[in-house]
């Protein structure tokens, strides 16, 4: 391989990477505008409370029982109720591994969403640069 096509495939990864992480930031931001300003406009669920303006609107909705199975596990009672038993397990998994390092759900769940979805935006990129 000569000098200037590894210097080509070096630009390109680098190209590509920006890329990645303008996406990553382009909707991070977007997530953030939508969960601080419009959520709050919504009405409270019937029979359920409104979520707070503030960074625990993030640890709503699912991440509720994500939370739950993170810090204590799967549980099922055959009483007709919403159960945890239909999450996948690696995320919980993983962020209590995160957990380990003395960080709060909230913050490591965040962490670990975003790398996640950070790595998974550079390899779409790296593959679909691949398959052309």
């Amino acid at each position: 391989m000569t000098e200037v096509q590894i210097n080509k495939e070096k630009a390109l990864w680098f190209n590509g990477f920006i890329f990645a992480g303008a996406m990553w930031l382009f909707s991070r931001l977007l997530i953030v505008a939508v969960m601080l300003l419009v959520v709050p406009l919504l009405p409270a669920p019937p029979g359920g409370i409104k979520p707070p303006v503030s960074w625990e609107i993030f640890s709503w909705w699912d991440s509720l029982l994500y939370k739950q199975i993170a810090t204590s596990g799967y549980e099922y009672a055959n009483d007709g109720k919403g159960h945890n038993v239909a999450f996948f397990p690696i995320f919980p998994l993983v962020v209590r591994g995160v957990m380990t390092l003395g960080l709060p759900f909230e913050v490591a769940g965040i962490l670990v969403n975003n790398l996640a979805f950070l790595e998974c935006a550079d390899r779409s990129v790296f593959l679909g640069r691949e398959a052309s």
